[in-house]
């Protein structure tokens, strides 16, 4: 019977012995590799620490965990396929080395998971450079894993969370965490003002208004918030709220070129011609490359004249003086359209809109030379881009 006991006492020994043995093995595997960069050396080690967890003996060492983690970052850092899965693995492995370390190792699973997430988050922002917006959120949702189990937590990476999610079309997510953001008071306002964004882009004004009403009552001078309210009022085609809001925005952004022009086309859209053209002038005073101001002082100027030539057809046949006096007033009108439809042409010079408004108004005002050069510069504009 005793000799039974310790022949199992010495399997039990030489299994402990074989399992920390597999454990060392994989650690001498990593280092193989780092200096080789042999990929099958990373394989040799995954396999016997994936052994090594499952064992009793050694699923409960520091060592088996913290080196598991170690092995999975270098494959998440430099195999190109299951990046995902390789990050998964040696973040939980990191996790559970953590759990594992006592004062008397060397070995810093801490160190190990503030690696992890600076590697993770490096990761996510080269993909959202890629445009790869799943995945980039993906890893930055590991990034946070890593530092909440060092309660580390970067409010950059809940911000970057939100706007990744926003960008990958998941609304629970970016829900989540835009909502955390906003109750750390993360980012400041920024939180609010990409919500509402999103929301607004959605169709849900009602609610993106809330969240703009939210932030204001924390940040009532930010400028960011208070455009947001504006392209709300925009989309709910509430003209008079969208103009002063604007005018809210003006007072702390008094040479936004892009205030006045907004304004200038609420103006426009209210049938306020004189009041939208004040803008339109103060936004290319402010910006002399403004193009689209440009071009809608020139339509400003045209339609008036379209309307008066219009309304000439009303004068009877007989009062031929009150009929010639209307279509030349409206001829003239439309002349002073000309120079900001050629300074628009100057910014764009191959945009089919100007060149086109060009051309109508050459042909009304009737010089006809420049009517050629514009039906010429317009072939050449559809030679090299033909339609199908």
């Amino acid at each position: 019977m005793k000799t039974q006991l310790l022949i199992l006492a010495l399997l039990t020994c030489l299994s402990i012995q074989a399992q920390e043995k597999a454990v060392s093995k994989a650690k001498d595997h990593l280092n193989q590799y780092l200096l080789s960069a042999k990929t099958k050396l990373l394989h040799k080690a995954q396999k016997k620490l994936d052994q090594a967890i499952e064992h009793e003996d050694t699923k409960n060492q520091l060592a088996t965990w913290y080196y598991r983690a170690l092995v999975y970052q270098k494959m998440m850092e430099d195999q190109d396929s299951n990046k995902l899965v390789w990050g998964k693995e040696a973040i939980r492995s990191a996790i559970q080395a953590r759990e594992l370390t006592d004062s008397s190792t060397q070995l810093s699973a801490e160190q190990l998971l503030k690696d992890l997430d600076s590697v993770t988050f490096e990761i996510g922002v080269q993909l959202y450079s890629s445009q790869d917006f799943a995945k980039a959120l993906s890893f930055h949702l590991l990034a946070e894993q890593a530092q909440r189990a060092i309660d580390g937590l970067d409010s950059a990476v809940l911000y970057n969370i939100a706007t990744m999610a926003q960008m990958a079309n998941d609304s629970l997510t970016a829900s989540r965490y835009f909502q955390l953001c906003m109750e750390g008071h993360y980012r400041g306002a920024d939180p609010y003002v990409g919500w509402s964004s999103w929301l607004v882009e959605q169709g849900h004004t009602k609610e993106a208004k809330r969240i703009v009403d939210l932030g204001r009552e924390s940040f009532p001078e930010n400028l960011s918030l208070i455009t947001q309210l504006v392209n709300i009022y925009l989309k709910e085609q509430k003209w008079e709220e969208a103009i002063e809001a604007i005018n809210v925005t003006m007072e702390r952004d008094p040479d936004n070129a892009l205030l006045y022009f907004a304004r200038g086309s609420l103006y426009d859209a209210l049938g306020k011609a004189d009041l939208a053209e004040q803008d339109y002038l103060i936004a290319v005073e402010i910006d002399s490359n403004y193009f689209d101001a440009y071009f809608n002082l020139a339509a400003l100027h045209f339609n008036r004249g379209a309307e008066i030539i219009s309304g000439s057809i009303e004068v009877p046949v007989d009062d031929n003086k009150t009929y010639q006096e209307m279509t030349k007033r409206g001829r003239d009108e439309m002349e002073l359209s000309l120079p900001y439809l050629e300074k628009a042409h100057a910014l764009r010079p191959k945009d089919r809109a100007t060149l086109v408004s060009m051309r109508h108004a050459y042909q009304r005002t009737q010089n006809w030379e420049k009517v050629a050069e514009v039906k010429r510069l317009l072939k050449e504009l559809d030679k090299e881009n033909p339609t199908d």
